[in-house]
């Protein structure tokens, strides 16, 4: 038996692919757990590929880049939008590394394209969402027993 543990930031807990139907079962209604599949880990990496993109479509406003624009005695800074931004390879481009917090600059669309990919590479391998973890069990939510039993004397 195997069991896949993704993090799924959307809901603030883990999605599960595990190949053993039993398992599947008998966690279908575990609080710790947002969702829990049978599946192998091709199922595991769609999982993932799906909870990388959710987290990085809610993490856009993170993935910034600017461009200076000198026209005659006037400068000025501009936002880009990689994908309306005409293909080159002379323009200087600076892109926000929010997790450094400091600017790289790069020239051409080609490495600003990369550049932003690298960029939310390294912030999902910061949060932990680069990879699956293979786990050996399903966590179980604790169940919390009184401190004390008896009687009591007023």
């Amino acid at each position: 038996m195997t069991i896949y543990q993704i993090l799924n930031t959307t809901a603030g807990k883990y999605d599960y692919v595990t190949d053993d139907q039993p398992t599947v079962t008998a966690n279908a209604s575990n609080a710790l757990v947002n969702t829990i599949v049978l599946g192998d880990a091709t199922v595991a990496a769609a999982t993932l590929a799906a909870n990388q993109k959710a987290f990085l479509t809610a993490q856009a406003y993170r993935f910034t880049a600017n461009k200076t624009i000198v026209s005659g005695a006037q400068t000025v800074v501009t936002g880009v939008d990689l994908a309306t931004e005409p293909a080159n390879t002379d323009q200087i481009y600076n892109v926000y590394n929010d997790l450094a917090g400091q600017y790289t600059q790069v020239t051409g669309t080609d490495a600003l394209a990369a550049q932003i990919e690298a960029t939310k590479t390294a912030l999902l391998k910061t949060i932990g969402l680069d990879q699956y973890t293979i786990v050996t069990g399903v966590p179980q939510p604790k169940v919390v027993q009184p401190a004390t039993t008896g009687t009591q004397t007023v």
